[in-house]
């Protein structure tokens, strides 16, 4: 168990996971050039933790 990751306990998370669009979006980005790895991941986290934090 020294590896396990475990999801965010929140109820929101079921809306960043079922959709799937922001990791889409990420990986999107860096295959076609658009982002460097670095730019696309922290977009992709400040979009999650807006998801994750909205009331």
């Amino acid at each position: 168990m020294q590896n396990t990751k475990l999801t965010p306990l929140t109820p929101r998370w079921v809306e960043v996971s079922r959709t799937k669009t922001v990791t889409q979006a990420m990986n999107s980005s860096v295959i076609k050039g658009q982002k460097t790895v670095e730019k696309a991941t922290a977009d992709a986290a400040a979009e999650m933790e807006s998801i994750l934090n909205a009331k």
